[in-house]
């Protein structure tokens, strides 16, 4: 049971993040009251598009592999995953499977 919950509680905390970020713009709603963060070229120019569409859509029009790999949910549940794996000390490959599910149900 124990180590279901070691595995679960990442898992969900991925999930979670990787919807918020692309299935929504609450990064945006909630960082953009920041007068650092306002001063960031992308946010610049996402500012000037008049807000058209979500940040994250808008990054993913952007032809850099970067914003490719931040709005991807599969790359970046396994990033995130490869950043928790390490110090939990779980299975990668079970935790990314995991979180992706969780996801999907989301």
């Amino acid at each position: 049971m124990e180590q279901i919950i070691s595995y679960l509680i990442p898992a969900v905390c991925i999930a979670y993040i990787t919807y918020i970020w692309t299935d929504t713009n609450a990064f945006y709603d909630y960082f953009s009251f920041s007068k650092i963060f306002r001063k960031i070229p992308i946010i610049k120019e996402y500012e000037k598009s008049e807000y058209q569409m979500e940040f994250p859509m808008f990054l993913k029009q952007k032809e850099s592999f970067f914003s490719k790999l931040i709005t991807c949910h599969i790359c970046l549940t396994f990033w995130m995953s490869v950043l928790c794996f390490i110090p939990l000390n779980l299975n990668l490959f079970v935790l990314a499977y995991l979180s992706l599910i969780l996801y999907n149900f989301l």
